[in-house]
């Protein structure tokens, strides 16, 4: 419940910036504290899942698909499962001994994330096969909302920082 349950996109006045990791504003009576790096990613989490479920199938190629290296046991498990990950959205295919290439990543990943979203998400996989396709999109999600966030330590505008409380309080 996003402070108090008060939605909307109002215009929250920041008092500023605590230590480089808070975002301090008043509401109601009181202050609230937020830590900026949650709000951003909690932003993010919430406009990626708008995204997936808007085509929760629809997938993106690349152009040059991307090479993980990777042991070729790991290459076989990861192939013997190809079927679950392209559920996810990822085309995967081997690439020589000991590599596999990505050819097609979900469309609501942005593409800056898809490098390092789907080394995570193989890494993920293969420390829990078991587990099924909703827990490894729901990781996949929290992964690319938490890169694409600001950094606690981020020094932030008082401009970027209002900008975060009015996508934060309309919903994304």
């Amino acid at each position: 419940d996003r402070a108090g349950g008060q939605g909307g996109s109002t215009q929250r006045r920041v008092l500023g910036q605590l230590g480089g990791v808070f975002i301090v504003f008043p509401e109601g009576d009181g202050l609230v504290v937020a830590a900026q790096h949650a709000l951003c990613e909690r932003i993010h989490f919430d406009r990626l899942r708008k995204k997936l479920e808007g085509a929760p199938s629809a997938t993106q190629p690349l152009l040059t698909p991307l090479v993980i290296p990777r042991p070729r046991t790991q290459v076989d498990a990861l192939l013997l499962d190809a079927p679950l990950l392209a559920s996810l959205g990822f085309t995967v295919s081997a690439f020589g001994d000991g590599a596999l290439q990505v050819e097609e990543y979900p469309a609501w990943l942005p593409p800056a994330q898809v490098a390092s979203s789907a080394a995570l998400l193989l890494d993920r996989y293969l420390e829990n096969p078991r587990q099924d396709a909703a827990e490894l999109r729901e990781h996949a999600l929290a992964t690319a909302a938490c890169h694409l966030s600001v950094r606690a330590g981020e020094l932030l505008s008082t401009g970027r920082m209002e900008e975060l409380l009015s996508a934060y309080f309309a919903g994304g």
